[in-house]
């Protein structure tokens, strides 16, 4: 399973003064041991740097910090083609519906971990750090079909008709 990692998810975990830090880490802790794979678009690479050298004030700094939250979370950054800009003036965030499209070409059932209420996913699923272990248990269990269970299929299908001391399975 692929999560794509929106910018402010990042940020969330290298910039502590935004609050929500340890929410962000843990969650993706948790997502990591599960043997999630993190994915974001070259163009989140540019605009995450742009934020950390705002707020450290160092650019070297910054591209460091980045490189070692890709390292420890082993996140995939995925190309971003003159596809994903064809027909982005329909779109009120320009930004989120780049990766998202991106991110589409890539895996269809990916999901999108995100704080951002507003965020213009292009349809694909989003969840907050409190909602997607949630989801993930979801598309799992969508996911699952049992093979073949006949004893379970079958007996649960089968009307019982009940008569005081006698049982019929029809």
């Amino acid at each position: 399973m692929n999560i794509l990692l929106d910018v402010n998810t990042i940020i969330d975990v290298l910039i502590p003064e935004r609050g929500f830090q340890s929410k962000a880490v843990n969650c993706l802790n948790r997502l990591k041991e599960k043997n999630i794979s993190f994915i974001i678009s070259a163009s989140s690479v540019d605009t995450i740097t742009f934020i950390l050298t705002r707020y450290l004030k160092d650019e070297s700094a910054s591209v460091q910090k980045l490189r070692e939250f890709l390292g420890d979370y082993n996140v995939k950054i995925i190309s971003v083609t003159g596809m994903e800009f064809k027909g982005l003036e329909q779109f009120t965030d320009i930004e989120d519906a780049i990766i998202s499209r991106a991110a589409r070409r890539v895996d269809e059932d990916i999901i999108v971990l995100t704080r951002d209420k507003t965020f213009d996913s292009q349809g694909l699923k989003t969840a907050d750090y409190d909602k997607i272990e949630r989801l993930l248990e979801e598309r799992e269990m969508d996911r699952k079909v049992s093979l073949l269970d006949l004893k379970r299929g079958y007996v649960s299908s089968i009307p019982v008709i009940r008569s005081s001391n006698l049982v019929i399975r029809l």
